[in-house]
């Protein structure tokens, strides 16, 4: 393992642990990642069956298919999932409810809202 040092004399993280956390983080998020390339090819596959604008297809179909995706995120855990969580080491913190723990408020515009905004191609 080597150590890194900066022109300031600081010593950087080895390349060695970046890549072991790098390795950790696609571990933990990898059915996340999984989900996100099954969306990508369901929505290739369904713009290229439309005959619509990307503005279009993105108020309708991917904003209906993205609010279910958000919906099945933040359903709560449940008991099996807890019990294999726990098997696993996972120590839940009081309260956890959801089964993806995000801020998910970023993507909350309302439809009606999102679908008066202009959207030019």
């Amino acid at each position: 393992m080597y150590d890194f040092v900066d022109e300031d004399g600081f010593i950087l993280r080895s390349l060695r642990t970046l890549n072991e956390e790098w390795t950790e983080i696609i571990d933990e998020d990898r059915l996340l990642i999984e989900q996100l390339h099954a969306l990508d090819r369901e929505f290739e596959e369904a713009f290229q069956c439309r005959n619509e604008s990307v503005a279009d297809f993105i108020r309708g179909c991917w904003w209906r298919r993205m609010k279910e995706v958000k919906r099945d995120l933040a359903r709560p855990l449940s008991g099996s999932d807890k019990r294999g969580l726990l098997e696993v080491g996972v120590m839940l913190k009081e309260g956890t409810e959801s089964s993806f723990d995000s801020d998910l408020d970023e993507i909350t515009t309302s439809e009606d809202e999102y679908e008066h905004n202009d959207m030019s191609d």
